[in-house]
């Protein structure tokens, strides 16, 4: 299973010398994708999407998104906000796999080393180091 992140193509060069930072946030979801490709360009910023093979990533740093529980993207997720609490709250398991499929996403607390990620150009991917400018 492939997760992505959305950020700023802006980004990138520290991405690519550090990788993701612990708290990165990671969707499967595409409408998810789509919000925050919509944000950073709202914000002035070129986006780009990255992507992180699930088997890459220790499964005890994945967490639930909590904050997309508490406030989660209702228009991307065609729920209101009761209706996400009330299935979250009905979830026997409470943990990153439920998260991911109510709401699409989830939370690592790890970093990502470099090597872990792929740069998403339509149907294609690539891997960051591939894509980082050489000096």
């Amino acid at each position: 299973m492939i997760l992505r992140h959305v950020t700023a193509v802006s980004k990138l060069d520290s991405i690519s010398a550090e990788g993701l930072r612990p708290g990165t946030y990671l969707t499967d979801n595409d409408d998810i994708e789509a919000y925050y490709l919509e944000t950073v360009q709202d914000e002035g910023e070129e986006a780009v999407i990255l992507a992180v093979n699930l088997s890459s990533l220790d499964r005890k740093a994945l967490k639930p998104d909590q904050p997309g529980i508490d406030e989660p993207i209702t228009t991307a997720l065609d729920m209101d906000e009761e209706e996400i609490w009330e299935e979250w709250e009905n979830t026997k398991r409470k943990d990153w796999k439920a998260c991911l499929e109510l709401i699409g996403s989830v939370y690592y607390t790890k970093a990502i080393p470099p090597e872990f990620i792929l740069v998403c150009e339509g149907s294609d991917m690539r891997p960051l180091l591939d894509s980082a400018p050489k000096p």
